[in-house]
């Protein structure tokens, strides 16, 4: 614990030095504190807006979190079994029995969930709690066993190298549960047979090998802040790696040296309840040096020019998610809270507006809704016009149904209450809307919809069925809203780009002092007329129903993104980027639009 606080305090500090934006790691850090890391990641990890994991400076705490609440629960089997209070082989058996049906239902849903919610499978505690308990296991095997159903392995160095190369395996969806289950039983396997006067048993015991297992924990907490904060000023790459590494294991000696050898000789000298009361109030002492940071501090410690435009799903600099946004029901929707907090300008009063002929806009869709964030400050900076923007990431609005969704929100168990959200808020709004008032959804067509030539045959009619479907929701959204003569603009698809990295972001390609060059493969580029080829089949659909449909509108910014004369599109103008990521606009981007959507909107009811 000491070491932990220790870390937390120094990472939310550098955090702060170089991060515009610390707060999703400031918060993690302070989650951290208590054990509850892999929550607050998970919560990141499904909004389409928050940071790359790897530039959160306190990411590599999420397991330290699954392993605090794993030991919180371990001793609760203990006292069911009667282990703790009457111990006999008989109650060892039934402990390991007990251990072995929650280790294979932990086991069952850290396989379900790697297929229907990754996210799920890779931080919660019950999809881990298998892992954890093989070690347990092992012990029971290993003191009170027979003998004869241990796997004997007499040259355990071929297990080691097995166990290596399991471990260099691209880990991906598809392969998560069976690549995580061979590696633990490898290992199983090892400790099991790492005896002594065994070669595997000399290895892991030399010395080298020794006090790196001495410092590993003071390792494990230290490596993943110092790589961050490279990737935040220098840069990984072959020349700064031979620092990073020399870096992290002097911080790590220091670490281990100072704070974990002498808290422990301590410790061994102090009573628990003590123990408690001083491990408590410097865990609080330390969430509220972080808390003061995420709230007041942070900004006085940013090193550089923090420019709002490179922000993304942000008004007046503060995020829409958690409070406009419904994704994963981590906000439910309510109307009457919920509509006027997300109107712009907020001092508006909607109950005034019945006799208003300045018609009121409201934002539908998913995250390509909220990348718009840009262009509606600037609009609403330009002109009257009140805004209400109400989204919900990865579904369209109108909604359709989940089983003609592509992967992976069609196994996703989330997806039906999201669909009914999305269908219930585009129910309302146009219920709402008054004639003249304009209804603009922004969805991901151009990253679904889109035919790439090396999607299979099957992706190729998965999007052509679900385009169909969308168009066919649209067309019953567009007569609906005819009946109450209230306007629909389409936002068509927007330039993309193919990334290598899915957690890519340009929020680390901002040029400052701590980072003197921009790394290359923050440029991205596509082909103008690939593009446009790819989006063919979504402009037609949508060109053919808009003209049976007077009060139907496609608005499209692709020219403006991608002039006509260019021959490739990117994701950068002279004044910085444009893209938050491989498909969403930044504030610098969206906010290219607004002359141009403002013209728009002022044609409609004329």
């Amino acid at each position: 614990m000491p070491a932990l606080i220790v870390y937390c305090i120094v990472a939310a500090l550098l955090i702060c030095f170089v991060d515009p934006d610390p707060g999703p790691s400031l918060r993690t850090g302070m989650a951290a504190l208590f054990g509850f890391s892999n929550f607050q990641l998970l919560s990141l990890s499904t909004n389409y807006f928050s940071p790359d994991s790897d530039l959160n400076i306190f990411t590599q705490t999420w397991s330290l979190g699954v392993e605090e609440q794993f030991y919180f629960i371990f001793p609760f089997l203990f006292w069911i079994s009667g282990l703790a209070r009457h111990p006999s082989r008989q109650r060892v058996t039934h402990f390991a029995a007990l251990l072995v049906v929650l280790m294979l239902a932990s086991w069952l849903a850290f396989r379900w969930l790697s297929a229907a919610n990754p996210s799920a499978a890779f931080f919660l505690m019950p999809a881990r709690f298998w892992e954890l308990s093989a070690g347990s296991l092992l012990f029971f095997l290993w003191h009170y066993g027979p003998q004869k159903w241990l796997l004997h392995c007499h040259y355990p160095v071929p297990c080691l190298i097995l166990l290596f190369v399991s471990l260099g395996v691209p880990f991906n969806a598809s392969n998560s549960y069976r690549l995580t289950t061979v590696v633990v039983f490898l290992t199983m396997i090892l400790i099991l047979n790492l005896r002594r006067g065994t070669s595997g048993y000399a290895l892991l015991s030399s010395a080298p090998i020794a006090s790196v297992g001495l410092m590993s924990y003071s390792i494990y907490l230290w490596h993943w802040g110092i790589i961050c904060l490279a990737r935040w000023t220098i840069g990984i790459n072959v020349w700064s790696m031979p620092f990073i590494l020399l870096f992290t294991l002097l911080v790590s000696f220091a670490s281990y040296q100072w704070i974990e050898k002498r808290a422990t000789k301590v410790l061994l000298l102090t009573p628990p309840h003590r123990i408690l009361k001083t491990g408590f109030f410097s865990s609080f002492l330390a969430l509220g040096i972080i808390f003061s940071l995420s709230q007041w501090l942070h900004a006085k410690f940013f090193m550089s020019f923090n420019d709002t435009q490179d922000h993304a799903e942000t008004i007046d600099g503060v995020s829409l998610f958690g409070k406009c946004d419904f994704f994963r029901n981590y906000r439910t929707f309510e109307y009457d809270r919920d509509l006027p907090a997300c109107t712009y300008p907020p001092a508006r009063k909607l109950e005034l507006r019945d006799n208003a002929k300045i018609p009121h806009i409201y934002y539908l869709g998913n995250s390509h809704a909220a990348h718009l964030t840009g262009m509606i400050s600037s609009l609403r900076d330009k002109s009257h016009y009140p805004q209400t923007i109400l989204y919900i990431g990865a579904i369209k609005s109108p909604p359709i149904q989940k089983s003609l969704m592509l992967p992976p929100w069609d196994q996703d168990p989330w997806t039906e209450s999201g669909i009914a959200t999305q269908a219930q808020i585009a129910r309302l709004v146009l219920n709402t809307a008054k004639p003249g008032d304009v209804i603009v959804l922004g969805n991901d067509l151009g990253t679904t919809f889109g035919v790439d030539p090396d999607d299979s045959n099957q992706i190729k009619n998965k999007k052509m069925l679900s385009l169909k479907a969308w168009i066919h929701e649209l067309d019953l959204y567009a007569a609906k809203a005819d009946l109450r003569r209230v306007q629909v603009v389409v936002m068509m698809p927007l330039p993309f780009f193919q990334v290598a990295n899915p957690g890519f972001t340009t929020k680390k390609c901002q040029k400052t002092w701590f980072r003197p060059s921009i790394a290359s493969d923050c440029y991205l580029s596509a082909q103008r007329g690939y593009l446009i080829q790819a989006l063919s089949e979504v402009k037609s659909s949508l060109s053919a129903l808009a003209a049976r449909h007077s009060n139907l509108h496609l608005y499209s910014g692709f020219d403006i993104l991608c002039p006509v004369n260019s021959q490739a599109c990117v994701n950068h103008v002279k004044g910085g980027f444009t893209y938050r990521d491989g498909s969403h606009l930044n504030n610098r981007g969206s906010g290219l639009l607004v002359q141009s959507f403002e013209t728009f909107i002022g044609r409609l009811n004329k």
